[in-house]
């Protein structure tokens, strides 16, 4: 992704694409008007949200491997986590789009195989 590119997401999206693809740049670089408070929120909330991400991909693997269950329980545990997370990403994470959240849940279900 470049940095028109990032340019063109949120302040949030493109610090958290930035995290959590590890790309080479800051996100000073991308919007360099960020003060450095600013830029401390962000991060923070960034960090705060790809471990959200990573552990609701995390979850997701869990459910997938589970030995225990059946097509039909898996599939009513897949519903259930879904349920649960969609209610947490609107009420706690909405900030960023749905794009940042695939994001950090394919990395999450990445780092969990």
């Amino acid at each position: 992704m470049t940095l028109e590119e990032l340019r063109e997401l949120t302040v949030l999206d493109a610090a958290f694409i930035i995290q959590v693809r590890r790309m080479r740049v800051r996100i000073e670089e991308v919007f360099p008007s960020l003060t450095v408070e600013k830029n401390a929120q962000i991060q923070k909330c960034v960090s705060e949200f790809e471990s959200a991400t990573f552990r609701w991909g995390a979850e997701t693997m869990d459910i997938f491997f589970r030995p225990d269950l059946n097509d039909e329980s898996r599939d009513r545990a897949f519903k259930q986590l879904g349920e649960r997370q969609n209610r947490e990403y609107e009420e706690r994470w909405s900030d960023f789009s749905e794009d940042s959240r695939r994001a950090g849940e394919n990395r999450g279900q990445f780092l969990n195989r």
